[in-house]
């Protein structure tokens, strides 16, 4: 397990045993990393960045129609309560995510494939 991944795991258990007075979050630990709405596959910071970006919990559960409208108003408000815990694991997971992205680019790299692409779509035309 890598440095990223142990600082990803412990935010979000971390977020997950947050005080509250209210219920615990509507989210569950996948496979040790990832922060996922309960009953579905959406992860936390998807929520998050729309929510950001200015739509309403409504607009939200029409983007993602597995969450329960409920829960993402839930999130939103417990989101306000603890945004600075958040706002960290949602940076970890974006470094996580650009590392492995730079990992996939570097080992198939696609500069070859576009330009496969680029001539055959130059052929067909």
């Amino acid at each position: 397990m890598g440095v990223a991944t142990t600082i990803v795991n412990h935010l979000a258990a971390r977020l997950l045993e947050l005080p509250d007075d209210s219920t615990r979050p509507p989210l569950f630990l996948y496979e040790g990393v990832t922060l996922r709405v309960v009953g579905t596959r959406i992860p936390l910071e998807r929520v998050v960045y729309c929510h950001n970006h200015g739509n309403t919990p409504e607009e939200i559960v029409e983007a993602f129609d597995t969450l329960p409208l409920d829960a993402v108003r839930w999130l939103i408000h417990w989101y306000h309560r603890h945004r600075e815990a958040v706002d960290a694991y949602i940076s970890e997971q974006d470094e996580r995510a650009r590392v492995l992205r730079g990992k996939i680019e570097a080992e198939f790299p696609t500069d070859e494939l576009r330009q496969r692409v680029l001539a055959r779509r130059a052929q067909s035309t």
